[in-house]
């Protein structure tokens, strides 16, 4: 043993440790997803319903309002109106309004822009997104209409008949047997809802149908 490391060893000192190797470095992860992570599946973002707008309506006739209360009052599950009017927005609007636990389809009648309509089919069915009912457009003339409204969804517990002409012989029938022995029809005379189509009036022709 050489001298220096022998007296060292009686002074008690160690010889210097050589320094450790620096550790290698893992590599980096990968920030980019893996082929696996694409096909995971994603949320998909439900549209939300349309709010029910906030604008006033047209105030309604004490006429309008005495109507409307009945209608309340019976509520009804299905609703048919041939040739649309804003007033039956408003019996709509009102027989949907929270608190009315019964679930409404409304089904419209009509040419839309096809005839005289002022409204597209398009706009209309717009209006209607404010309304939870479930709505069903007819796009068609009113014979042809009621009898694919008879065909497909069958009675009706309240009926509007707003088309401009009174119903033919053909189109008094189609309504018989689209009427329940309770069902209301209404008809708008001069800017009033009158129940000149009532059941009364219907049995003879169901009876002779």
């Amino acid at each position: 043993m050489p001298l220096r490391k022998l007296w060292n060893s009686f002074r008690g000192e160690k010889a210097p440790l050589d320094q450790a190797a620096p550790e290698p470095q893992s590599p980096p992860k990968s920030t980019s997803s893996s082929a696996s992570d694409g096909l995971q599946p994603q949320p998909v973002a439900l549209k939300a319903p349309a709010k029910r707008s906030t604008s006033k309506r047209k105030s309604l006739s004490r006429d309008d309002q005495r109507w409307l209360d009945r209608l309340v009052k019976a509520e009804p599950h299905s609703i048919l109106e041939i040739g649309i009017h804003d007033r039956s927005l408003d019996i709509l609007d009102q027989l949907t309004r929270p608190g009315h636990s019964t679930p409404i389809r409304y089904i419209a009648v009509d040419e839309f822009e096809m005839g005289d309509s002022q409204v597209t089919l398009r706009e209309y069915h717009q209006q209607l997104r404010e309304f939870p009912a479930k709505a069903h457009l007819v796009p068609m003339p009113v014979q042809q209409g009621l009898q694919r409204v008879l065909t497909t969804y069958g009675q009706m517990d309240l009926v509007f008949w707003n088309h401009q002409e009174a119903p033919n012989q053909t189109q008094l029938q189609l309504l018989s047997r689209l009427a329940k022995p309770k069902t209301l029809l209404l008809t708008r005379t001069n800017d009033r809802w009158e129940d000149s189509l009532s059941q009364a009036m219907l049995d003879p022709v169901k009876r002779a149908a």
